[in-house]
């Protein structure tokens, strides 16, 4: 099936399905027959019949595969609105209902966690059942909301948005949750669960086995940052206009003090015998941990912004990382747990960033603090790096369901308790990533990890309560007051408890938590691509396409209208829009042969005077143009399979006609 089982309302599903029984035309029984439209597009090869599927009601939508002996076959979908509504309803409604302004309070600013059931934002005074850290504001339940929040805002920028997110900042994080630039010992430090005042405040101090005030060696609370102030550099840099706290130059600084802090601040606290891991806190250099992918992305911003010695320090650490988890590391998927599908995010990245950059033999990089080991390689080799790239994506692949016809099952990470509870939790999108990751750029047979890869990626917006008045604002907890929260995860189980201690049914949970996190994830995923499949030829995840001849005409629909893979292509083209976007309304159109690509951008600066930067990438040898309006405003000469830069200089004019070309 493609795009997947969860499935936007604007996209058909298109299915292949395998069978020696006689099927045809009238072989599906969809639930909702008023409202799902089924074409049946024949029999494409030996025993292979496609369908194609349209449906119009949101929430659940079964359909049946009808046998001839009198079985069937059950499909289980879920429809959710555009991806685009999705993603935007869900900030809209972590900055209006899930922010606590309290002035008088510690915790004042906080992002924490909505109960849909009761329609109430939780927090430290009314946790209502869940635990402390849940709702303390010092772990992923509540660190990931404005990671997403400010990652959602560098593609689609909103002042009420951002000002909330740098409330948050100015006070909650600075000087609160985290140290400031100025606090000795570990600047930049992060305080750890339950919540940073009572670790602020605590009578434990400093040297007592990462107790009390010397909790800060959890370095997962350190990375939920980085993404954070690296996304807030981000738009400051690209929409200064909007914020107000600090610039451009503030935010990468935090982004870079907190990243420094990363790797310098838990390797200097000693654990002792309160916790199960004992010694100095190495997770920085041995862990997977999320989000930390941003770091090569922060290496190069602090390269453009003239921090070159930043820059190099902050390689250096993280190439440290890098040769270690190839080399010397016999088993690179823990994290918190001893298997952990956190890891597969981050070791696909290890994997990129060894492919893609220059990384010298060594002779006593580094020494381990807790075993007096030095790390050595004084063989470094790029057909390494692809070994472990494959050994990497075969087991994020083994740790996902692939087999499974229902959409809480295909795409999902799967953990130490197999497909039977706790699905599509946030690691569904965020390893899904790199599935999708490696179908673009890594992998001979493209289309088998693209399939997954993307329902992965479509897969955890099945989550998120939004829905119209027609269908009463959601599918899972109805109500205009739920419209545009989510779930944690899904349990598959008509009775269950999960692992927060919350008896309840099949569905997904009452509160969002981590999943926050996994929509980040998602922004990262977004993208039109286009491939040749074996089974279902030319197809287009995220868009709507024609083929007009040796054209192709494509209408965006992934979430973000940024990015367009075109991997039919020998080699692959990869274009990316920075800043501004391919306009809604409007189909991009593509020519093979002489090479152009039409579209009309969408500014998203609010009428500001700016420069778009345009890439392309894949373009075969040669002389090309961009022109804006009819006007030529770039030309770059590309060596083959080159990646193009083109700046486009944009008015304040809200469309433009846009045409790259060879000249």
């Amino acid at each position: 099936v493609v795009p997947g089982m969860s499935l936007p309302s604007d996209l058909f599903a298109q299915l292949a399905i395998r069978t020696r029984q006689p099927i045809g035309p009238d072989s599906l029984a969809v639930e909702f027959p008023a409202q799902t439209t089924v074409e049946y597009l024949g029999e494409r090869a030996p025993d292979i019949h496609q369908y194609r599927l349209h449906f119009a009601r949101l929430g659940e939508n079964r359909v049946d595969v009808k046998l001839t002996n009198g079985g069937r076959h059950t499909l289980q979908f879920f429809v959710t609105e555009p991806v685009e509504t999705v993603i935007k309803k869900r900030a809209a409604f972590i900055v209006a209902h899930q922010q606590h302004r309290r002035p008088e309070t510690w915790y004042d600013g906080l992002f924490s966690l909505w109960d849909m059931e009761n329609r109430v934002l939780r927090g430290p005074d009314d946790a209502g059942g869940l635990h402390p850290y849940m709702v303390g504001g010092s772990d992923d339940p509540t660190l990931c909301k404005a990671g997403f929040v400010a990652g959602k805002n560098v593609h689609f920028p909103v002042r009420a948005e951002i000002e909330a997110v740098e409330y948050y900042l100015e006070h909650f994080v600075w000087g609160g949750l985290q140290r400031t630039d100025t606090e000795e010992p570990h600047p930049y430090g992060i305080y750890g669960s339950d919540n940073w005042y009572a670790n602020r405040t605590s009578p434990i101090g400093l040297n007592s086995g990462g107790l009390g005030q010397e909790r800060m060696w959890r370095t997962f609370d350190y990375t939920h940052l980085i993404l954070l102030y690296f996304a807030m550099y981000r738009i400051a840099r690209d929409f200064p206009d909007l914020v107000r706290y600090l610039d451009k130059a503030g935010y990468l600084e935090r982004a870079f003090g907190t990243a420094r802090a990363f790797f310098v601040v838990p390797y200097n606290i000693k654990m002792g015998e309160a916790w199960d891991f004992r010694g100095w806190c190495d997770w920085a250099y041995k862990q997977g941990n999320f989000h930390e992918l941003v770091i090569p992305a922060l290496i190069e911003a602090l390269d453009a912004e003239g921090r070159a010695g930043d820059a190099a320090w902050l390689r250096a650490e993280w190439e440290k990382k890098v040769k270690f988890f190839v080399y010397d590391h016999r088993y690179p998927f823990g994290s918190e747990m001893y298997f952990d599908t956190t890891a597969f995010e981050s070791t696909h990245m290890i994997a990129r960033y060894g492919l893609e950059h220059p990384l010298e033999p060594d002779e006593n990089l580094w020494q381990d603090k807790n075993t007096g080991e030095w790390y050595s390689h004084p063989s470094v080799r790029k057909e390494d790096f692809r070994a472990f790239m494959e050994r990497q994506i075969a087991a994020n692949i083994a740790a996902r369901g692939w087999l499974e016809t229902s959409y809480f099952h295909l795409g999902s990470d799967i953990r130490q308790h197999g497909n039977s509870n706790y699905q599509l939790s946030y690691m569904t999108q965020m390893g899904g990533w790199a599935i999708l990751d490696y179908a673009l750029h890594y992998a001979e047979d493209a289309a088998r990890y693209a399939r997954l890869g993307y329902a992965s990626y479509l897969a955890g917006w099945a989550l998120v309560n939004s829905g119209t008045p027609e269908s009463n604002y959601g599918f899972w907890f109805p109500g205009p007051e739920n419209d545009g929260a989510t779930g944690w995860a899904f349990e598959p189980g008509k009775y269950t408890t999960n692992w927060a201690g919350k008896a309840q049914g099949r569905g997904v949970w009452s509160y969002d938590g981590e999943i926050d996190s996994g929509f980040s994830g998602g922004l990262r995923t977004a993208a039109v691509v286009v491939v040749d499949d074996p089974l279902f030829g030319l197809f287009a995840y995220g868009g709507i396409l024609e083929v007009t001849g040796h054209s192709l005409v494509l209408w965006p629909k992934d979430g973000l209208r940024q990015r367009l893979h075109l991997l039919d292509a020998d080699p692959a083209l990869h274009i990316t829009l920075e800043r501004d976007g391919f306009a809604a309304e409007s189909a991009i159109h593509v020519q093979r042969a002489p090479f152009e690509i039409a579209f009309t951008l969408e500014n998203r600066s609010s009428g500001a005077p700016h420069t778009a930067t345009l890439r392309v990438g894949g373009l075969p040898g040669g002389r090309y143009e961009a022109a804006v309006g009819g006007a030529v405003q770039a030309q770059v000469e590309v060596i083959t399979n080159a990646r193009a830069v083109l700046p486009l200089s944009l008015g304040p004019e809200a469309r433009y006609a846009v045409t790259v070309r060879r000249a």
